[in-house]
């Protein structure tokens, strides 16, 4: 008998972030597919992306509620240089954190 260095259930974790957070977005789109089917675990991948891309591209130029208050901009909620937004980056040349 022949012995297999890994069972069925181990799973190989990369050094890679990267590669780890692709591997664990692969599995839960497979468990997703599963419990909805592919139609719409797919198309609720799609949704959360382009919602997502959305909100890390706000037009703060285009915004009405994003403004000037002298030589600075004053950003909303929804754009990712306001200190509440969930993914905040500080401003090119800025450090307001």
């Amino acid at each position: 008998m022949q012995h297999l260095p890994y069972s069925r259930r181990q799973w190989a974790t990369p050094r890679n972030r990267e590669q780890q957070l692709r591997m664990e977005s692969q599995r839960m789109f497979r468990t997703l597919v599963k419990e909805y089917g592919m139609e719409a675990a797919q198309g609720a991948f799609e949704q959360a992306v382009a919602d997502l891309g959305v909100e890390m591209n706000h037009d703060v130029l285009g915004c009405r509620d994003c403004h000037w208050e002298g030589r600075d901009i004053i950003y909303c909620r929804r754009s990712r240089h306001n200190r509440e937004h969930a993914y905040h980056e500080c401003p090119i040349g800025q450090e307001c954190c």
